[in-house]
């Protein structure tokens, strides 16, 4: 989606620029300009719903999860490794993680990787 953003920008503004230069043909510039406003768009559209994706994250190996982001804190519960995890809150090195079981504790940032995750397949 990065690059039809580009294109759109690319296209709109080069349809724009020589609409308003008077270049001959400016019903296509203009039609050129519009579809690269309506690209630009749909690429910001694409970005904007992407966001809430980006808290996902791999804990890389076992870690214990504590209620406070300190060392040496009292584990409440272990993540496995590979565990997806969503990342509610940092703290000086350390991750405040949500897991699959709805449990939150903070984790060490050092054994988590930030990941985008699959898109769950579309029913239709």
């Amino acid at each position: 989606m990065y690059w039809v953003g580009m294109l759109g920008l690319l296209l709109g503004g080069g349809g724009l620029l020589a609409y308003r230069l008077h270049v001959p043909g400016r019903k296509p510039l203009a039609a050129a300009a519009i579809v690269g406003a309506a690209m630009a768009a749909l690429s910001i559209v694409d970005a904007v719903a992407t966001i809430p994706s980006l808290n996902e994250a791999v804990v890389m190996q076992g870690s214990p999860a504590s209620a406070s982001p300190v060392g040496g804190a009292e584990p409440q519960f272990t993540v496995p490794a590979a565990e997806i995890v969503h990342i509610r809150d940092q703290h000086q090195g350390f991750l405040l993680i949500q897991d699959s079981q709805d449990r939150e504790g903070w984790i060490l940032g050092a054994n988590v990787t930030r990941v985008i995750p699959r898109q769950a397949p579309r029913s239709g």
